[in-house]
């Protein structure tokens, strides 16, 4: 409950800033958390109207309008859908162009294009959202939490793990400007087994604090499956990430987002017959 207590307090957050986006004064909304199963949580909307008059009704968007400008909807573009998919689609990138349409408007990047409300475009940009999204996804690097899935009707609407949660990080104005991925061949120099599972290792030049984000390999760590031992190498594809913060600066974070194959040191050379 000391992890997962900041995440629900920033899901409220994200949920009264979209109904006040939405609705303004004209509703208020009801939040309610039960445990539907052992490690599963179920959030509870009501919209309840606080204008006398009736017709104020047509003009107040429902739990369900509210959740699918956060979420998106079953169906919908893939990463998308709602705020929640905006800003994984946006990855940190600033817009090449916006261009407004009514209600709704044109975000591209890179010559692709997509099309959402305003209300969307106008959460996505605000601080106050950035910053609960961010709180609500990076619980996932969290010992022990591997994934935050928004679902609807039992369907996966949205979904956020160790691979891809750096995507929702929100440092002012912050933004990805480069991402590079590589083989490479690493020795462990230290391992993490607590928050964050970041690992030191070593290309023989130098050292990375790199953040491992391939689930699978990991169950195999903590189920014992794996005798690590001095020297031996991990094989793996490398991500390396630049952002430029709100001050102006870069910042350079380093991933292990899939291991290919650890070799123990006594595996390293074939043995030798006679002479």
């Amino acid at each position: 409950m000391r992890d997962l207590a900041p995440a629900m307090l920033a899901l409220a957050s994200l949920i009264e800033a979209t109904a006040t986006e939405a609705n303004g004064d004209r509703a208020r909304i009801k939040i309610s958390l039960t445990s539907t199963s052992t490690g599963s949580f179920h959030l509870g909307l009501e919209i309840l109207n606080t204008v006398g008059v009736q017709g104020a009704i047509d003009t107040v968007y429902s739990a369900s309008d509210l959740t699918k400008i956060l979420f998106g909807s079953v169906g919908g573009l893939a990463g998308t859908g709602g705020v929640w998919g905006l800003i994984k689609w946006l990855k940190g990138r600033q817009p090449s162009a916006v261009q407004h349409r009514g209600d709704n408007l044109n975000i591209t990047i890179n010559a692709e294009t997509i099309n959402i409300p305003n209300t969307v475009y106008n959460l996505s940009e605000k601080p106050e959202v950035r910053k609960s999204v961010e709180d609500v996804t990076h619980i996932v690097n969290r010992v022990g939490i591997d994934a935050v899935e928004i679902q609807q009707g039992g369907e996966v609407v949205q979904r956020v793990d160790k691979s891809n949660v750096e995507d929702f990080s929100y440092d002012g104005t912050s933004q990805i400007i480069n991402r590079e991925t590589s083989r490479r061949v690493f020795t462990i120099v230290n391992l993490a087994f607590r928050e964050n599972n970041k690992w030191r290792v070593s290309d023989g030049t130098t050292n990375y604090m790199a953040l491992v984000t391939d689930n699978a390999f990991l169950a195999r760590v903590n189920r014992n499956e794996i005798a690590f031992s001095k020297s031996g190498q991990l094989v793996c594809q490398f991500q390396t990430v630049q952002v430029r913060t709100s001050y102006g600066k870069i910042k350079t974070e380093y991933r292990i987002i899939a291991v290919e194959r650890y070799i123990p040191a006594d595996q390293l050379h074939l043995p030798m017959g006679p002479v």
